[in-house]
Order: C-alpha cells, then sequence, then structure tokens
C-alpha cells in the first residue's frame, strides 16, 4: 500500500506494566512477508489533528475505549473508518434491519455502559472488513505475515438506505486494498461473513489457549471434533437467529481451518504472553446475543467460563503488551 502512494502513520501504543504505570512509544512497523518486506515509522506531528481518509483500527475491541480521544482528532466528515476486530463487533446492531426489536442494541459484554464506541462514530462512515490473514506479533510493532490475503468489506449501512448515485465507502476501500495487493471484495452481507469467521474463531482460539495448541493439531486431533461440532452448530444457531446465513457447510469450515496448518490462535497467543484477549468479542458477545434471542448454547457457555479462569490466572503476574493501530491518507 506504501508503494502505490499511500502514506501509513502508525499512532503511539500504550505499554502497561504491572505496578499500572503507562507508557506511550512509537516504534517503527516491521512488516515481514513471503512477498515483500516494509520497515516504517512515522512523527506524530504529521497526523496530530489533521483529519484522516482512511482510518484503520487494527487494535483489539477492549483497547478501542482507550484511544478514543486520540482518534476524534483524526475524523472528519468524509474519513472512512474500518475496524479490524475479531469476533463480534461493537456496530453489529447498529443501522440493523434483520431484527426491529434488536436494532440499535449496544452490546454491553464488548462496550459497556456508557457505550463509548457505540455513541463515538458514525455508522454510515464505518465499512466493515473481515481479517483473514494469518499473522504473528514477533515483537512490539514487528509483525511475520504467514498465511492469506483475503480482506473482504462491507457498508455497515444497507445500500438502501444510502445514496445510490455514489460510490460506496466499501468500494472505496476494497480498491485501496486491491491496489495493495490484498485480494478485496465489497459484501452485501458482512454481518453474515462476519459470523462465518466466528463460527471457527468461538471454538478453535479458546479450545487453543486451553490446549495449549496450534490450529492445526487441533483440526487432526479427533477425539474432540464431534465435541467441536457441537460447540459450533450453537455458534451457527445463535448467528441463524441474527439474521446471519452460513454460505459454507460446517465441514468446510473445519477443512479451511486446517488447511491453515501450524498457526497459533490470537488467543494461545495472548495466553502465552499473559495478555487480555479477545474473549468477550469472540465468545462473550455471542453469549449475550443468545440471551437476547432465548438461544440456549451450553457448551459456550462452560468454555467461556474456562477461559475466564485460565486468564485470572495467566494475568496475575504478566505484563500486557499493547499492539498499535494504523491509520493510513492519501497524497
Amino acid at each position: 500500500m506504501i508503494k502505490n502512494g499511500l502514506k501509513l502513520h502508525p499512532l503511539p501504543h500504550h505499554t502497561s506494566t504491572n505496578n499500572d504505570t503507562t507508557t506511550t512509544k512509537l516504534d517503527p512497523i516491521i512488516i515481514h512477508s513471503s512477498i515483500d518486506h516494509c520497515t516504517f515509522v512515522s512523527s506524530l506531528d504529521t497526523i496530530s489533528d489533521h483529519p484522516q481518509d482512511f482510518i484503520f483500527l487494527a487494535v483489539k475491541q477492549h483497547q478501542l475505549i482507550p484511544i478514543l480521544d486520540s482518534l476524534k482528532p483524526l475524523i472528519h466528515s468524509n474519513s472512512i473508518i474500518i475496524p479490524l476486530q475479531n469476533g463480534v463487533p461493537w456496530w453489529f446492531f447498529q443501522s440493523y434491519t434483520f431484527q426491529k426489536s434488536l436494532q440499535n442494541t449496544p452490546l454491553h459484554s464488548i462496550d459497556p455502559h456508557p457505550h463509548s464506541l457505540f455513541h463515538s462514530f458514525d455508522p454510515s462512515q464505518i465499512v466493515a472488513c473481515v481479517v483473514y490473514p494469518a499473522a504473528t506479533i514477533i515483537a512490539p510493532g514487528e509483525i511475520e505475515h504467514e498465511d492469506g490475503w483475503r480482506l473482504p468489506v462491507g457498508d455497515i449501512v444497507s445500500r438502501e438506505l444510502l445514496d445510490s448515485e455514489i460510490e460506496s465507502n466499501a468500494k472505496i476501500v476494497s480498491n485501496v486494498l486491491e491496489d495493495g495487493g490484498f485480494k478485496s471484495f465489497v459484501l452485501d452481507e458482512i454481518r453474515s461473513e462476519i459470523w462465518l469467521k466466528l463460527w471457527g474463531s468461538a471454538v478453535f482460539n479458546p479450545v487453543s489457549a486451553l490446549c495449549h495448541a496450534s490450529l492445526g493439531t487441533l483440526c487432526g486431533w479427533s477425539g474432540i471434533e464431534t465435541w467441536m461440532k457441537l460447540v459450533m452448530e450453537e455458534v451457527q444457531n445463535v448467528g441463524e437467529k441474527v439474521g446471519c446465513k452460513m454460505r459454507v457447510s460446517l465441514e468446510k469450515r473445519l477443512i479451511g481451518a486446517a488447511k491453515v496448518g501450524d498457526h497459533k490462535t490470537s488467543m494461545l497467543m495472548d495466553v502465552e504472553f499473559g495478555r487480555k484477549s479477545e474473549l468477550e468479542p469472540i465468545l462473550g458477545a455471542v453469549i449475550e446475543i443468545a440471551a437476547l434471542t432465548n438461544t440456549p448454547v451450553p457448551r459456550l457457555d462452560t468454555l467461556y467460563n474456562l477461559m475466564k479462569l485460565l486468564e485470572h490466572v495467566t494475568q496475575e503476574s504478566s505484563t500486557d503488551q499493547t499492539p498499535f493501530k494504523v491509520v493510513l491518507t492519501k497524497e
């Protein structure tokens, strides 16, 4: 994307220590992949209080609320905001049309009262993006890309409610990503695509973290395959209650995960580093939506509570390493 004329500005990230002190850092961002390698760093002076065209929120959902104040000066009326979080996003029921009773319902598990995320962004400026590439943080600000280039996108506001004469924000973002070498395309049912990824990650992530197993090992272990399918059926049932349709079979979803190979899930890496994981958007929000739709999820409940216990144990004496966020602007 840099080579195509886009300036990438990494904003400072905050590192918390055990004694609750916080430092603000601006490290070089180093990206390794099989086809390219790049290193870049930006001065804060180039972005402070300067509105940006594209803002990619490449942090975990629980890390968004602390940075809201630093994001506000970067957003103007034509900015496009692209959240890149795993799991159920805070905006899931904003501009939601499938079930009127759930429209504009905030999700407490990922955006607690006063629902700062829900009230901070104009839904018409948000372009959802489902992140399929697998990558590993080698060190703070250093990323190794392992597999995949797909970044499907979609407007969260129905196209019927947008000006049909104007090119959609999703199409603009898709073009930017395609020019940068990613495989990006626009989906009308972006919530279904989010749930398709969640269908696997709500099971693979916590089980891999509990067992300290890579995705390849997990999917190849026949002893828990039947149980994992039962948990995935619970995730599917909740998704269908809110209008999400699975475009592939459960079997194909499992095969797709196995093809990733010996990649460590993000939740496993978080547990290994003693960091707070994405448990709430990946599992907590699914369970919250299950309660809103009167859908029983006993296995998900058990999995969630096992992960809560594991996080309690692993975080007692660990340091949190918060990754960076990136904003993108075109000259």
